[in-house]
């Protein structure tokens, strides 16, 4: 074991870990997915498209879970009668497409420069980090009461208010591994204040060395602050990835997020230039929708789907919606990594609608394939 330094040997046992733990998860939701007995109907109105029925068939446990993605809540539950009927489920059915619940968010750095990570950022965030970064530093805690104390004033308080209720509490002694053996944490300096914590780890992938940014932290009178937390939430993610790439890694994963389209924290990766991966998801939803509402549909709601590795997506184009419309409805999907991009279409759009679609896609350095529905 020579040959391996210290830091070899961390990040192949994190790589050994964090690849157990996704098998162990993945193994776990296939036992539960067979527990049909704990399986429900229920039925969903779309408030946006009142003329379809949609069932949805799974365990209830997943429903409050599954159905936000698609951009349902709980107060959608009906009987009302209508024709069309759309079907949700927990099982793949024949004709459905594959939904998933979450989706990673990286950003390539191999053979990249700062410089050149930094253009994949939505302008706004270039410009704030130039005008902003002078006095912010980036310090690794290395002492046991500093951890325990971020840990306490940082990481627990801001993820309660983040995620309310259904929030996950890292232990403390996954707090402590990972900030002084497998991991890192990174504390936010502001003028010698502290505002701000990032805490995470390498693991190995195909030979690819990815930090994955685990969670992260604020002191209230930050997160309190939309301004000031939007701030500091970008520059701390500038500064580790300053550092990421100074300590040769190739991958920086933002780690993995809720896979709705238009809001939540994957919405606003996607400024960072981060591309869309299935990496660390394992529950899935499947959608059948019938041809007749699909393009309605999936211009109100459109879908995340994933066929094998590769992540797709699902935009409607209803007859009466014109070329500057499509446009402008759909200029804030252009996420990184698409394999595809589905157009569902009442009609044979014109050329003037795809060229709108291609469009969004057209800066990228391997934009999507556009595939008429």
């Amino acid at each position: 074991m020579n040959f391996l330094t210290k830091s070899r040997v961390s990040s192949i046992k994190n790589s050994f870990t964090y690849a157990l733990k996704q098998r162990k998860s993945h193994l776990k939701e296939q036992v539960k997915l067979a527990c049909f007995w704990q399986y429900q109907l229920a039925v969903f109105n779309c408030t946006e498209i009142n003329a379809v029925k949609f069932y949805y068939f799974g365990r209830n446990s997943k429903r409050d879970a599954s159905i936000p993605i698609l951009g349902f809540d709980s107060s959608q539950v009906t009987s009302s009668d209508t024709k069309i009927n759309a079907f949700i489920s927990e099982i793949p059915i024949p004709g459905s497409i594959t939904i998933p619940h979450c989706l990673s968010s990286i950003i390539p750095l191999k053979n990249k420069s700062l410089g050149e990570v930094v253009l994949g950022f939505e302008k706004r965030k270039r410009r704030l980090i130039n005008n902003s970064i002078a006095g912010f530093v980036l310090k690794q805690v290395t002492d046991i009461k500093d951890v325990n104390r971020l840990n306490q004033e940082m990481l627990l308080p801001y993820a309660s208010a983040r995620y309310g209720d259904a929030v996950y509490q890292l232990p403390l002694h996954q707090v402590m591994n990972m900030a002084l053996k497998t991991g890192h944490l990174h504390l936010l300096l502001e003028d010698g204040k502290e505002v701000g914590c990032l805490i995470g780890f390498e693991t190995i992938n195909e030979k690819k060395r990815y930090w994955l940014s685990y969670r992260g932290g604020f002191p209230d009178f930050i997160f309190n602050d939309s301004h000031s937390y939007r701030e500091k939430n970008i520059i701390i993610t500038y500064l580790q990835l300053e550092w990421a790439l100074k300590n040769g890694f190739d991958y920086y994963d933002m780690g993995h997020n809720a896979a709705n389209t238009e809001r939540g924290v994957l919405h606003f990766k996607r400024t960072f230039g981060a591309a869309l991966s299935t990496r660390g998801n394992h529950n899935y939803i499947y959608l059948r929708l019938p041809k007749t509402i699909a393009a309605k549909f999936y211009w109100v709601k459109p879908v995340f789907a994933v066929e094998g590795k590769n992540v797709v997506l699902h935009l409607g184009l209803p007859d009466e919606v014109s070329a500057d419309e499509v446009a402008e409805r759909y200029k804030l999907l252009n996420y990184g990594g698409l394999n595809k991009v589905y157009l569902h279409c009442d009609s044979t759009p014109s050329s003037m609608h795809t060229e709108a679609v291609v469009n969004i896609y057209s800066h990228q350095k391997s934009p999507p394939t556009l595939k008429v529905c």
